[in-house]
């Protein structure tokens, strides 16, 4: 029997999809929640969905801080191609928030196992 999942979260819940990141025909859900404030700092929630039966949390893989260099928020998520991206705007010393002038930084992970869980393991870290 499927009973109700309660999370404690920070931020509000902005978006919610389902995608099969993994190719297993069995999707992901990803539950994307954005802070409040200016920054609209940008966090993904994944829970596999383990056959279509049952959910369990998805861990996703901290960034290095060198990754982070730039940092303000402004968060968009995806998933294209069995890869979780997130995509964020760069900003150079005395940037405005609104004002962005260091390109974006795009994170790029995969689903991979792990011993006791499913990981989005950090793959690629791209900057344009």
């Amino acid at each position: 029997m499927n009973e109700p999942v309660a999370l404690s979260v920070d931020g509000l819940l902005t978006r919610a999809f389902l995608e099969d990141a993994d190719g297993d025909n069995s999707p992901e859900l990803f539950l994307i929640l954005t802070g409040s404030g200016s920054g609209s700092y940008g966090e993904a929630l994944a829970f596999s969905t383990n056959g279509k039966k049952a959910l369990t949390p998805i861990v996703i893989d901290e960034c290095a801080p060198k990754s982070l260099e730039g940092y303000m928020g402004h968060d968009a998520f995806e998933v294209m191609e069995n890869t979780l991206i997130r995509r964020f705007p760069v900003y150079k010393a005395g940037d405005t928030n609104a004002s962005p002038s260091g390109g974006w930084r795009q994170i790029q992970y995969k689903l991979k196992p792990g011993e006791a869980a499913w990981h989005f393991r950090i793959d690629r870290v791209v900057s344009f």
